[in-house]
């Protein structure tokens, strides 16, 4: 069963090591990984009030009352750069393979939108540019509301 929670701070290290699978397998994995630098980041999402970092759970009965991360959503509250406007930004959703396909995913998206509106955002902004431009993107935002407003390029030099 997996669950979804608020991140603790034991999860930050955890979070750090698996996030080494996340990158080996998306769009920026030709570029370094610094575990530490990882670490440092998510324990920013986990004490900032203007954040938001939650983790997905799995139990499966056999790891004696220890769940195992599987994923998690980070965001983070800013203002437009034109203007005052409220951005509610996801910087990072992640699920491990062997648990996607399920409600994972739906799941953090509810409580983002929840999160965002209970923190007055004006405005909603899904990027999943680390998993790369995959088809299932598209549909995904679509179904909660989204509308495609850019694109990532990049050039290696």
């Amino acid at each position: 069963m997996i669950s979804i929670r608020v991140m603790q701070e034991g999860d930050i290290k955890k979070i750090a090591k698996a996030g080494k699978l996340m990158h080996a397998e998306g769009v920026f994995s030709n570029f370094e990984y610094d575990e530490q630098k990882v670490e440092r980041m998510v324990h920013e999402y986990w004490k900032n009030n203007k954040k938001l970092a939650l983790v997905a759970t799995f139990d499966d009965g056999v790891n004696k009352g220890k769940p195992e991360i599987v994923g998690w959503f980070l965001a983070h509250l800013g203002n437009h750069y034109f203007g005052g406007s409220s951005l509610a930004i996801e910087q990072n959703m992640y699920i491990h393979p062997l648990h996607r396909g399920g409600l994972t995913a739906y799941r953090f998206m509810r409580k983002f939108d929840h999160w965002a509106r209970h923190s007055d955002a004006d405005v909603m902004l899904f990027m999943p540019c680390n998993n790369g431009v995959r088809d299932g993107w598209g549909k995904f935002a679509k179904q909660h509301g989204y509308t495609q407003t850019g694109y990532i390029f990049q050039k290696d030099l």
